[in-house]
């Protein structure tokens, strides 16, 4: 019988253990049809999974933590706040026109990025809001916001009331004249000369005697 070579040596080793490997695997079944499929079924379901976004989340940022009684849902809170674009452009201020704004805090009365944003915070804080358009407008055109826009808040807790009593404050009436001194003035006649200085009116001259003839 002729000797083998080295390499031949190891060329028959390695044809050998291959021979052996797809043996025993193939006994498991590691090598059939279906789990094939399984295994490319997962890759894929693996694949899809890490090709799906979240959509993004709320930021919060605490600019000045408040001392005062928490804002939870239910709660009937007063704000201040500043809206802006991602850009910088100012859509919205209750700074600029004076006059807090107020909601029921859980209650669906506002975007959520707000009733989420605002949850937590308790009255004298200040914080940022970076609201994405999935929890702000999403696809619609708001006045001077675009569609799919991020706003950007920055808001102030400055109360926490009862319903009634911001209804009440809205409801007030402005300052009238009280009704008995309106009626007062309408019925005042308007001033006259007095009889006695109205000027008598002049006599007629009586006609001159005609000469005799």
């Amino acid at each position: 019988m002729k000797k083998l070579s080295k390499k031949e040596s190891i060329a028959v080793v390695v044809s050998l253990l291959l021979v052996a490997g797809f043996v025993v695997f193939g006994s498991l079944g590691l090598f059939s049809k279906s789990n094939s499929a399984l295994s490319l079924n997962n890759f894929n379901m693996n694949i899809s999974d890490t090709g799906s976004q979240q959509e993004p989340q709320l930021l919060i940022s605490d600019i000045t933590v408040g001392t005062g009684t928490e804002a939870v849902a239910g709660k009937h809170i007063v704000v201040n706040y500043r809206g802006t674009l991602a850009d910088g452009t100012e859509f919205d201020s209750s700074y600029g026109r004076g006059v807090p704004f107020d909601f029921d805090l859980g209650a669906g009365q506002v975007i959520a990025g707000w009733d989420q944003g605002f949850a937590g915070m308790k009255v004298g804080g200040k914080r940022k809001l970076v609201i994405p358009a999935n929890l702000a407008y999403g696809d619609r055109a708001i006045g001077p916001i675009p569609a799919n826009s991020t706003l950007i808040f920055e808001v102030e807790l400055l109360d926490i009331v009862k319903p009634e009593a911001a209804s009440a404050a809205k409801a007030a009436p402005a300052p009238v004249t009280k009704p008995e001194a309106a009626s007062a003035v309408k019925a005042a006649p308007a001033p006259v000369t007095k009889p006695e200085a109205v000027p008598a009116p002049k006599a007629e001259p009586k006609p001159a005697a005609q000469p005799a003839k």
